[in-house]
């Protein structure tokens, strides 16, 4: 298969759809609540967070994570970083998560406001698809 930023961005989409809660989106489009301009997400996810408190109290939070699915041949630098985070802002997601196979530079993973992973996708392999997901939340 060519592995193209869309087939990346698709395989990313698949790993977050493991979830039965979670609506999955990939490639798509939504007006900035601050900007006004059309943007365009990469991956989006929404997903109902459920808190069950005391006595059957539940309460019910949407929660909007934004993935941004980078198939480049170099890492991830700080200023794709500060635009995926005004992207966050702007659409008003509750999580960013900024993919890559070569992973980030230390100046962007120095963003607090950001977890990275490093995805590698790898056909089958004996019979089974192995995937690789190192994802840690960034510190300062």
């Amino acid at each position: 298969m060519d592995k193209t930023w869309r087939w990346y961005q698709d395989k990313i989409a698949e790993l977050f759809a493991i979830h039965p809660q979670a609506q999955v989106e990939s490639d798509v489009t939504e007006v900035g609540q601050d900007s006004g301009v059309t943007r365009q997400l990469d991956v989006r996810i929404l997903f109902p967070f459920r808190l069950e408190l005391r006595q059957g109290f539940t309460i019910e939070i949407p929660l909007k994570i934004i993935v941004g699915a980078k198939y480049w041949a170099r890492r991830l630098d700080v200023d794709i970083v500060g635009e995926l985070a005004t992207l966050k802002d702007d659409v008003r997601a509750n999580l960013l998560v900024a993919v890559s196979p070569k992973g980030a530079t230390d100046g962007a993973s120095s963003c607090n406001e950001v977890i990275y992973g490093r995805f590698h996708y790898y056909p089958m392999f004996r019979g089974r698809t192995m995937g690789n997901q190192a994802i840690r939340e960034a510190r300062c």
